[in-house]
């Protein structure tokens, strides 16, 4: 069931699919929520649900971009959100609830023992990291590699063990724009370890009509030069 997501008026259609009418009240006003503000960061947004016995599933289509920062308020809007990621190559972001406990007695969930995936390794991500710092070496200078370093690093962590990624960085006067394409699949939890790294990572965006990932790498000099004014302006404040 896709549902249209609207600001004037209660989203009705939620209320015809049978799965969500044995959800309980609190489920679908937590879901009604959610969806009015999605459309808020755009009003052509449209949604669709599945109910499972422990969770909820939501996709969230026709949005043409959305910010970290747009992801954040979401998933601090309530704590039954479990996880939040944008699905480029499909063009939706999904939400993944918590349902209500109900008051029925579950049945016992048995899960298949899963084999354990090899984390990323080390060296082979340095020196991936060192072969592009190599072929961007007119770009990216020797007092910002350090930073940039880290942010690809992060980069690599999220692809590993998936289809390849291209990335593409350029310096623009104090800052080095990334770009990152052919990405399949990118969680808020993956962002905010790139955003973690330090201020100097800024204005992460998708870009879901483009299917590409953008945000830029202050130069260690004007993150700096922002740090050290930025300690003056709050010490004259106080």
């Amino acid at each position: 069931m896709t549902a249209p997501v609207s600001g004037s008026r209660a989203i009705v259609p939620l209320a015809k699919n049978p799965s969500m009418a044995l959800l309980e009240e609190e489920d679908r006003s937590v879901i009604s929520s959610i969806a009015n503000k999605f459309q808020q960061l755009d009003e052509r947004t449209i949604f669709s649900s599945k109910t499972l016995p422990s969770r909820i599933l939501l996709k969230f289509f026709h949005l043409r971009s959305v910010g970290i920062e747009d992801l954040r308020r979401i998933n601090i809007s309530t704590n039954r959100i479990k996880q939040i990621k944008v699905q480029l190559a499909a063009g939706l972001v999904s939400v993944e609830l918590e349902r209500k406990a109900s008051s029925r007695k579950a049945r016992p969930n048995i899960r298949k023992r899963r084999r354990l995936e090899e984390g990323p390794n080390k060296a082979m991500i340095d020196a991936a990291v060192e072969n592009f710092l190599t072929k961007h070496s007119t770009d990216v200078r020797d007092s910002d590699e350090r930073v940039v370093r880290a942010a690809l690093g992060c980069i690599l962590r999220w692809t590993w063990n998936k289809a390849a990624t291209e990335v593409e960085c350029k310096r623009h006067g104090d800052r080095y724009g990334f770009c990152i394409r052919r990405l399949q699949t990118v969680g808020l939890r993956q962002m905010e370890e790139l955003c973690d790294l330090g201020e100097y990572v800024q204005g992460l965006t998708v870009d879901l009509k483009a299917k590409v990932v953008r945000f830029f790498v202050l130069r260690t000099a004007a993150y700096i030069e922002d740090s050290e004014g930025l300690a003056k302006r709050r010490k004259v404040d106080n």
